[in-house]
């Protein structure tokens, strides 16, 4: 699997979750729009991280099989475009869900 494929789908189910989820529906309704883009933005970042470190300890395919990222240099730019992609498929989804 791609990384921009995988990280849209993270971006996808984070996004759903804040919208749907009884208890964190509740606190998200509750914050200003320019703290909600920031959360989103750094839990992108975080699942971003985690992806490249997980890819580095060699241990990605076990938690995501089939994924594949390489550790350094190549792979850490293909995480850019994957955390953008992540950032882009969040705030679709967040701004047609009610």
């Amino acid at each position: 699997m791609e990384a921009e494929f995988l990280s849209g789908i993270a971006g996808a189910v984070i996004s759903l979750a804040f919208s749907y989820v009884p208890g964190l529906k509740g606190a998200w309704d509750n914050l200003t729009s320019e703290i909600k883009r920031l959360v989103m933005a750094g839990l992108m970042a975080v699942v971003a991280v985690a992806v490249f470190g997980l890819s580095c300890a060699g241990l990605l395919e076990s938690f995501i099989p089939g994924a594949q990222l390489a550790c350094g240099q190549a792979g850490a730019i293909e995480l850019i475009k994957a955390f953008i992609s992540a950032l882009v498929v969040n705030q679709a989804i967040y701004s047609v869900s009610p």
